[in-house]
Order: C-alpha cells, then structure tokens, then sequence
C-alpha cells in the first residue's frame, strides 16, 4: 500500500495545474515582449547598414562613370533623354526600366533589376515593401547632377573640377517621393531608419519640407537618413541635423554646399 501510495505522489508531481501553464505562458509573453524590441532593431540595424553599402556601392559606380568619362559626373538627365533608358540609375546599372540588360550602357557595377522589382543597389531595405518607387528609394542632388526642373532652362552636366569641399557634397540619399528621382529640399529625404519608420514615406510631397518642422502639424519623425558625400562616405543625419544644416525645412542649403553652382556645362533642351 505505501509503494502504491508514493507511485501516485509521483505522478501528480510530474502534472502540471491550469494555473502553473497559465504562469509559465504569462512569464512566455513577458519575455517576448522584452526579446521583440530588441530584435526589431537588431533587424533594423541590419537594413540600416545594408543602406549604407547600397548607397557606398552608388559612390563608387559614380566615382567609375566620372574616370570613364574625363572627369564629368554622370548626368541627371542625358542628351536625347529615353526614360526607359537614360535614368542615372539605369546608366549607373547598365540596366533599363524592364530589367534587361542595356543597349547603350556597359553599367559600373551596381545592380537594378527592372522597375518592379525591389532588390539591388537602388533599393533601400527599410524602404516599405507595398509601395511602388517609380525611381528607386534612392535620388541624386539636383542642384549638384545638373536636373534644375525648370523647363525653360534646359539641363546640363558638371564636372569635378567645380567640386571645392567634397566631403560636405551631397550625391545621393534616402529618398521619400514615389514617382521622381530628384532632392532638393530637405522634405525629399526619407528618415526611415529606426523607431517605426518615417510616416511620410510615400506621402510627403515635392516642395513639402514644412511637414519635418519639429514638433508641428503633429507630424513627428523620429528616424535617420542616410546620405552619400562626394567623397565616398555616407552618413545618417537626423531630422534636427538636416533643419540645422539647411537652414529650416524650405531651404535648401544641404543640397548646394561644397560646389560650384555656375561651374557646369552648357544647357540643353528637353526632349
């Protein structure tokens, strides 16, 4: 009888209650939910450096296509201008809009893949998955690449004679608006490393700057932007740095230093 007795001692002691499994489940959550933030911005880090290299990779090709072509930086727009085939990242791939190999360029060792995919050096891997960027998540300066927007004046390209501090000499960066490939206020940048992501991604439109002044319109931006220097390196700038450095949100100061803005070549028409 005290055999039988001990043999079922055992194993109760081996059960366990409705309370012990609704502990064991609670003490499950709590550690998750402390292990999720952290491995969200691991992740997150992750993207941010891969960023980075896409954008370190872009300076290089560049920094390739200038050598290749005495000294002129590729141009935001080319002469006889095909938008299937003369975007800088498809001159910088090698590449056109489809995806197939170009016919009018060798390419300098960056990778695009078409249109609709969304891998490859123009592709930020923070950059939302659901949207669709016309022109890649990355732009190129404006002011520096020789796309002025302004119809009556035409395009033009420059060289890097006209260039005097390279190291503050915006090139590319994370890029918000959808459908162009151009920056030139500090309302283009997308400063979607870190926290949940900036929540203009995809909105914000051009000319829209006053919508990252700090603390109004409700509108908070908490993460960084990634930016590539003429000479090669790529820095992350909060939303505080850029307003800094520009001089407020409808300024454009960040994208005009380091060069010389009337040293480029002559204009050419739009097609």
């Amino acid at each position: 009888m005290k055999r039988k007795d001990s043999a079922c001692r055992r194993v109760k002691h081996e059960c366990f209650t409705l309370i012990e499994l609704l502990v064991v489940i609670a003490i499950i959550a709590i550690l998750a939910g402390m292990l999720l933030p952290a491995l969200n911005n691991a992740r997150e880090s992750g993207r941010k450096s891969s960023c980075m290299n896409n954008l370190n990779s872009i300076g290089k090709a560049m920094a390739m296509y200038t050598a290749d072509h005495e000294g002129w930086l590729v141009p935001a727009i080319m002469p006889n201008y095909s938008d299937s085939q003369d975007q800088w990242h498809m001159v910088l791939s090698g590449t056109d809009s489809s995806g197939v190999k170009s016919k009018r360029y060798a390419g300098w060792g960056v990778t695009f893949y078409g249109e609709n995919h969304r891998k490859g050096s123009f592709y930020c891997p923070s950059a939302p998955q659901n949207l669709k960027y016309r022109s890649t998540t990355y732009g190129y300066n404006r002011y520096l690449l020789g796309d002025d927007n302004k119809s009556s004046d035409g395009f033009y390209a420059r060289k890097t004679s006209s260039i005097t501090s390279p190291s503050i000499t915006f090139l590319s960066g994370d890029k918000i608006h959808l459908s162009v490939p151009t920056m030139h206020d500090a309302g283009c940048l997308a400063f979607r490393h870190g926290g949940s992501g900036d929540p203009g991604e995809g909105k914000r439109t051009t000319g829209s700057g006053h919508l990252l002044q700090l603390n109004t319109l409700g509108y908070s931006v908490p993460g960084s932007t990634n930016a590539l220097f003429f000479d090669g390196h790529v820095e992350p700038f909060k939303v505080a740095q850029i307003l800094a450095i520009n001089g407020g949100a409808y300024n454009n100061k960040f994208f005009k230093r380091g060069y010389n803005m009337d040293q480029h070549s002559a204009r050419w028409p739009k097609n």
